[in-house]
C-alpha cells in the first residue's frame, strides 16, 4: 500500500483478515486503528466482524535517532584502533568514519558500518593521526537507514 494511502475500508458483514503492511520514508509503522486517534488497534490475527461499515486508520511515528558518540579509542596494535561507541536504544547499526585529514577529504576518509558497539579499524598506517566520527542508524518503515548526526570528532596516534 502506497505511502499516501492513510485509509482502508470494509465491508460491512466482512472479516478484517490480513492488513496490508505500509511504508513511509523517515517513519515507523504502528498499525492500524478504529479512530485517527484512540481508538483500538487491529491487527491480523483480530478477527472481528463489524456490523456496520468501518474505517481503519493507519499511524506513524517519526523516526527518531539520537547523536551517537565515542565512548573511548584503545590501541590494540600499532596498525589498529578499537572505537567504542555508546549503545543507543533501538539502533539498528553505527556508521564509523575514520581519516588521516582533520577535514575529513575524501581521499584519506573511510567508512565502514556495523552493528556492534565496538570496532576495530584495521591495516593502518604506524605512527599517524586518526580522526574519527560516529553515527548511529535507524531503519525506517521503507526498509531505509535514517542517520543521526555525527558525534564529537576525536583522534589518536597510532603506534
Amino acid at each position: 500500500m502506497p505511502a499516501t494511502s492513510s485509509t482502508k475500508k470494509f465491508t460491512t458483514g466482512k472479516l478484517v483478515g490480513t492488513l496490508p503492511n505500509p511504508t513511509r520514508q523517515g517513519y515507523y509503522f504502528k498499525g492500524w486503528y478504529t479512530s485517527k486517534t484512540g481508538g483500538s488497534k487491529i491487527t491480523s490475527s483480530t478477527r472481528y466482524y463489524y456490523m456496520s461499515n468501518k474505517t481503519l486508520y493507519v499511524r506513524w511515528e517519526k523516526v527518531s535517532v539520537s547523536k551517537a558518540s565515542i565512548s573511548k579509542l584503545t590501541l590494540p596494535d600499532s596498525k589498529q584502533i578499537k572505537v567504542y561507541t555508546k549503545s543507543v536504544s533501538n539502533a539498528k547499526g553505527y556508521e564509523i568514519v575514520y581519516s588521516t585529514s582533520s577535514k575529513f577529504s575524501s581521499s584519506t576518509t573511510k567508512k565502514i558500518s556495523t552493528i556492534s558497539t565496538s570496532k576495530t579499524l584495521t591495516s593502518l598506517q604506524k605512527k599517524k593521526t586518526y580522526y574519527i566520527k560516529v553515527r548511529v542508524y535507524k531503519i525506517d518503515s521503507s526498509n531505509k537507514k535514517i542517520y543521526g548526526s555525527y558525534s564529537t570528532v576525536k583522534y589518536v596516534k597510532t603506534k
